[in-house]
């Protein structure tokens, strides 16, 4: 069978695009830094969306599981399968921008195209997309962002990547293409993704469990051309959050992100020397928050945290307004405001590289979005999480780091664990990646009963266990419908086949377990 489907791809791809060499494959077996332990039978590089399309009934009549590869940089394992026979398709050639309609104001582009490529076309015209991808935009493609859901810049102004589609072409696992938004109708432009029932936002997040993205439509605006960075320096993590609370209440227009120092080193490319503080509250009464998991003081776990941000307008005017007013409702909460040199780095280079230059540190994270309510005590609970498990960071070598913002009425949260490996020793101790995954996992359920909602799911989230029996219910029959030989990406969202048991299990042991034994359908 292997030859004969071999075969049958050549017939349709070059012979270059049917890769079987291993050595080639093992090159494309890695979602962010960890390695895909299950080889593929052959990986697939189609070049046009008629080749996908065909493939797609090969591998439906074959009924052969498969995996839909962007840049491989998933922080959600959207990339991995307990399968020993699959495909994997590679979508980076789909890189093509389609259209730019400067009088509708949308751009469409194939779903390989990266976040990178798709910005320096439309700043050439004076143009940009209202989101765009962050950390992964060097390499990251709009699909992938698509799948993951991920929460991209211009959230402040515009909301999240969902809010700012229009519309996109799915190819469902038996190879017909779905189109949504207003292009659904024959002869339409893409200009809207209102016309009848969301079927745009089946497909957002669906870590490409429902169909394969094969064209997405953007809305564009006018390039603003003055952009302006700050920085401020807070002794607490609960300062920090609360200022950026304020900050959003307010419907401030302006990106910001909460980071400890090491993030600001990593993430942001931004050293700062620890700043004096005329403060002396260096401790934190943790039963002062509404549900404290730790009794009486906590000890902050980092030293000083700092608010990143950034202001765009078309104006000196507007944007010494927006200053003006985010001092005015940080002040209460920071030490000081600092010198940045974020203009340099990001004016320069946009997106943060994902991997750390010096090549012996990875890291894994894990991250939620809550009420902008409880993100006072979301932060709480997170930093005495890691207090409390300091003995296994300590013994495994491990660093931790943050990552905060806020928007409209939604507060997010991103931990990071980082931990060594060198390029030139022997592959990552297997135990170590465990531990890592471990404090991923349990931190992940711990959120989940403080309400965490999230975009980015693939396997590591415990998704389907924390749905209602309707939701999850409805979400079988739709995969269902649109893969019933359940062959996209299976496992993924929980979704394995059509006959799973419906279980509420975790695997958390921070989990409270009492809750399972609730007869109510909803967590």
């Amino acid at each position: 069978m292997k030859q004969d489907l071999t075969n049958r791809f050549k017939s349709i791809l070059y012979n270059d695009d049917v890769i079987t060499d291993e050595n080639k494959i093992l090159k494309l077996l890695v979602d962010i830094e960890e390695k895909i332990s299950c080889y593929p039978f052959c990986i697939l590089v189609p070049k046009t969306i008629d080749q996908l399309t065909y493939i797609m009934q090969i591998i439906s009549f074959y009924e052969i599981p498969l995996l839909v590869r962007g840049s491989g940089i998933s922080s959600a394992g959207g990339l991995s399968i307990d399968s020993r026979k699959y495909i994997m398709i590679d979508l980076r050639s789909l890189n093509h921008i389609e259209e730019i309609n400067q009088e509708d104001m949308y751009v469409t582009v194939q779903a390989g195209c990266s976040w990178i490529k798709l910005l320096n076309e439309l700043d050439s015209l004076g143009f940009t997309t209202t989101c765009s991808g962050y950390g992964d935009g060097i390499e990251g493609t709009v699909g992938g962002s698509v799948s993951d859901n991920e929460i991209l810049s211009g959230y402040s102004n515009y909301g999240t990547l969902s809010s700012n589609l229009l519309g996109m072409d799915v190819v469902l696992a038996d190879g017909s293409i779905l189109e949504t938004g207003s292009s659904a109708a024959d002869g339409r432009i893409p200009f809207s993704r209102e016309f009848g029932p969301d079927l745009t936002g089946l497909f957002i997040g669906d870590s490409g469990s429902l169909g394969i993205k094969a064209r997405i439509t953007l809305k564009i605006i006018h390039k603003k051309n003055i952009k302006k960075y700050f920085s401020f320096v807070f002794d607490r993590f609960e300062d920090l959050v609360l200022a950026q609370s304020e900050i959003s209440k307010k419907h401030i227009n302006l990106e910001h992100w909460g980071v400890d120092v090491f993030s600001n080193a990593k993430l942001f490319r931004q050293v700062i020397d620890k700043p004096k503080s005329n403060k002396s509250k260096n401790l934190f009464l943790a039963s002062l928050t509404p549900r404290s998991l730790v009794d009486g003081v906590r000890v902050s776990s980092q030293s000083n945290y700092y608010l990143n941000i950034m202001i765009e307008s078309s104006t000196k005017e507007e944007i010494q307004k927006i200053y003006s007013e985010v001092v005015k409702l940080c002040q209460p909460y920071m030490i000081n405001e600092i010198e940045s040199n974020l203009k340099n780095n990001f004016d320069k280079i946009p997106f943060a590289p994902l991997k750390d230059e010096k090549k012996h540190l990875n890291s894994s994270c894990v991250s939620s979005l809550f009420p902008i309510s409880r993100a006072l005590e979301v932060s709480a609970i997170t930093d005495e999480y890691f207090i409390r498990h300091s003995k296994t960071i300590e013994q495994n070598n491990l660093s931790f780091s943050y990552l905060t913002s806020s928007f409209s009425n939604m507060f997010f949260i991103e931990a990071r664990i980082w931990y060594p490996f060198y390029e030139n020793s022997q592959a990552l101790d297997e135990g170590l990646k465990g531990r890592v995954t471990t404090l991923q996992r349990d931190l992940a359920g711990l959120w989940d009963t403080y309400g965490a909602s999230r975009c980015s799911i693939g396997r590591l989230y415990n998704y389907d266990n924390q749905l209602s029996s309707a939701a999850r219910s409805t979400l079988k029959i739709i995969k269902l419908s649109l893969d019933p030989k359940f062959i996209l990406n299976p496992g993924v969202l929980g979704l394995n086949s059509g006959n799973d048991k419906e279980i509420k299990k975790t695997l958390y042991p921070e989990f409270p377990q009492n809750l399972l034994s609730s007869n109510d359908d909803v967590l």
